[in-house]
């Protein structure tokens, strides 16, 4: 039985729609991701001080549940306090819903620790690499990324 000319409309503007649908959703999915500015309003602090007037900070993502981030810190430590100048270092706790309670926070060898409860790390910065230093300079913004691992 053929269509009639009503069932071919309809199959048109429902595909018209369809392809419409297709179009934001790629459009939302191809956004280019924001380049990393250091505003620690976005995030929220939960152990130590932030150094005030340091000419480089460095970040280092850490996913809590990733066994190999937190081993890795200590190599991040002692890598950052043989810089000169020293910078200052903080670990951001990425990928984590939960609030890190502050006994679990003594098993960070930094002293400074920031929670990125509002995902900014992986949703508008685009960020995977767990363990990646992110640096940036006094303005707040990115200056450097050292992979995760990197001499």
């Amino acid at each position: 039985m053929p269509l009639s000319s009503r069932a071919w409309a309809r199959l048109g503007w429902l595909l018209t729609a369809l392809s419409l649908i297709a179009f934001v959703v790629a459009m939302i999915l191809a956004r280019p991701a924001a380049r990393p500015t250091w505003d620690p309003a976005r995030f929220v602090l939960l152990a130590g001080a932030p150094a005030a007037n340091q000419a480089r900070t460095w970040i280092v993502a850490v996913n809590p549940a990733c066994a190999h981030c937190r081993a890795s810190l200590p190599s991040v430590v002692a890598r950052a306090r043989g810089q000169s100048p020293e910078p200052a270092l903080a670990v951001l706790l990425v990928d984590t819903p939960a609030r890190w309670s502050a006994d679990s926070l003594k098993a960070l060898p930094a002293a400074v620790v920031w929670w990125d409860s509002a995902a900014v790390w992986r949703r508008v910065w685009r960020r995977t690499a767990y363990g990646e230093i992110l640096v940036f300079g006094a303005d707040g913004r990115l200056a450097e990324e050292l992979p995760p691992g990197s001499p």
